[in-house]
């Protein structure tokens, strides 16, 4: 980002090491909304949303899942998403 995101009651900061390692899913996911990429090869012009698992270091190596350093990587291993209502 070129300028800081503001937080607000639905945007926050999350640690990205967390202190317990064995956390369950109801702590490791984010929910993300919007337009756009569903797959490599299908796009949706509807607003949709899905559950992206926050991976660690190591999972992100192994997913060869380049980011920055104050970039954390996620993905939705079962790749779904649905249509908001």
């Amino acid at each position: 980002l070129n300028h800081p995101l503001p937080f607000s009651a639905y945007i926050g900061k999350i640690p990205y090491k967390p202190i317990i390692s064995n956390l369950s899913n109801d702590c490791n996911l984010c929910q993300f909304v919007g337009f756009g990429r569903i797959t490599p090869s299908e796009s949706s012009y509807v607003l949709r949303w899905t559950l992206y698992e926050i991976l660690s270091p190591q999972k992100c190596k192994d997913f060869d899942a380049r980011h920055r350093k104050n970039e954390f990587c996620a993905i939705d291993p079962e790749e779904r998403s649905c249509n908001m209502k």
